[in-house]
């Protein structure tokens, strides 16, 4: 049998033998049992992978949520600055980008055996929140009664002071899909986050890594990246906390912190990648493992691009996981 190993945030490999996870991801799924998870020590969570929250409030994955939908209004539809370096208002309000549909090559020859092969996908146009859900947002869906309180833990920002405009982080996939619900949309697909993280890039390699850079993923714990720096919290730069969104450019599609800041749940079971061209795919229809994308602020640089992917239990609440919606684009009424 072959067993897959994936790469973890500080580079560490899962232990051969079905030991436990590193960093609180997950070792994929063997015959006749469950993916091995182990304690998200790294992860920040102050409990184990899997363990029940404090809030007694708390729902069962996949339960829908309660309460009004549609609790935070969205901006403009589609607005775009002509400035990147300009940081953008960031209220309680969401504001969504319209990202045209397209066709693209998944994935990358470079990267992980996970991230293989590089195949083609059609991508049907959708909308996307501009930045990552903020504590600020997320707060006003927990007292309109539809969200529960995140996890607890020494940097889960919904319990530390000043921080409303940072990622709200220390979200499990179901709350994030509630949140998501809540305003009208849903987590992304695996393909749509790829898709929108390399749409708008001016850097040819669509800000992955080159082979150079791949072989000495060791040189320096807190390695800079050029290419990095002025668009995404990671390791190099970050001082090993958390920031508000928007503070690093956007892409030119006026997305902001697609790379970097916290990792970000997709809808996606985790599944390997078919070969061939496929249309809007949407992952296995079960699995143990949900898909998280894009790195963290304490992300080493090297795993920070646009196909990087990793796989954590749907359970989990990480200081270095958060989440953004997208939405179906309403049609346009044809004028009369």
């Amino acid at each position: 049998m072959r067993i897959v190993v994936l790469a973890t945030v500080t580079l560490v490999g899962l232990l051969a033998g079905g030991a436990k996870a590193q960093e609180g991801f997950c070792a994929p799924p063997t015959s006749g049992r469950k993916a091995a998870c182990g304690p998200t020590e790294k992860v920040r969570t102050g409990e184990k992978t899997g363990e029940k929250p404090k809030d007694k409030s708390r729902g069962k994955p996949g339960e829908k949520a309660r309460g009004k939908t549609g609790g935070v209004t969205a901006g403009k539809k589609g607005e775009k600055s002509t400035d990147r370096s300009v940081r953008p208002v960031i209220g309680n309000e969401l504001t969504w980008v319209k990202v045209d549909g397209g066709m693209f090559e998944m994935g990358s020859k470079l990267g992980d055996p996970n991230e293989r092969p590089v195949h083609q996908v059609v991508i049907s146009g959708f909308e996307m929140a501009t930045t990552e859900v903020t504590v600020g947002q997320y707060r006003r869906c927990v007292e309109a009664g539809a969200c529960t309180v995140p996890g607890q833990g020494a940097e889960c920002n919904y319990h530390l002071k000043n921080h409303e405009d940072h990622p709200v982080n220390c979200v499990d996939w179901a709350q994030a899909a509630r949140f998501a619900e809540w305003v009208g949309g849903r987590l992304p697909t695996e393909a749509e986050w790829e898709y929108a993280a390399r749409t708008g890039r001016t850097v040819g390699r669509q800000y992955m890594m080159t082979v150079e850079d791949f072989a000495k993923p060791a040189e320096g714990q807190h390695r800079r990246f050029t290419e990095l720096d002025d668009i995404a919290w990671y390791q190099g730069n970050s001082g090993d906390k958390s920031h508000p969104v928007a503070t690093r450019k956007a892409g030119g599609n006026g997305l902001y912190d697609m790379l970097g800041s916290v990792m970000e749940w997709v809808s996606d079971w985790y599944g390997d990648y078919a070969e061939g061209q496929v249309v809007n795919p949407t992952g296995p229809a079960t699995g143990f493992v949900k898909i998280v994308r894009g790195g963290a602020w304490a992300t080493h640089g090297v795993r920070v691009s646009a196909s990087f992917r990793q796989h954590a239990d749907p359970e989990t609440q990480g200081a270095y996981v958060g989440f953004r919606p997208v939405r179906t684009p309403k049609p346009q009424e044809k004028s009369r």
